[in-house]
């Protein structure tokens, strides 16, 4: 006997340079300050604040907040981020249902001021921080 049962799959391929995601709302390289983990569903969390040391593309920030890691296929790297480090990294923007109540035109949506980053996202350790570049 066969059983079946419903499957998904993240629709990207890992990107490996900023060219790869353009359209993500920052790209930029960040020095890690603090991390707190968190579970969905039993799947590590880790919301990360990067102090931005180069902004690639993307709104003008010295500080960005960055959701990695959860429960969909999209998130298929455990997210390993330990202060100090450097990363290249690029975000998306999270858009709430309640804040975009009967859009239909997607260039139209209000951004939730929360960004996500996964398997889609660049993710590029550039320094360990192992050499004393402190925050």
């Amino acid at each position: 006997m066969l059983l079946s049962q419903a499957a998904s799959a993240c629709g990207c391929s890992k990107p490996h340079s900023p060219a790869d995601v353009r359209y993500h709302a920052h790209i930029f390289e960040g020095l890690v300050t603090s991390v707190s983990e968190s579970y969905d569903q039993g799947v590590l969390v880790q919301a990360v604040t990067f102090k931005v040391r180069k902004l690639i593309a993307g709104p003008t920030v010295e500080v960005v907040s960055v959701s990695f890691g959860g429960s969909t296929s999209c998130d298929l790297e455990k997210p390993n981020f330990v202060v100090g480090q450097t990363w290249l990294i690029s975000d998306s923007d999270v858009y709430l249902a309640k804040d975009n109540v009967g859009v239909k035109d997607a260039s139209k949506l209000v951004p939730s001021g929360t960004y996500e980053g996964n398997y889609c996202s660049l993710r590029e350790l550039l320094d360990t921080g192992a050499t004393g570049g402190g925050i």
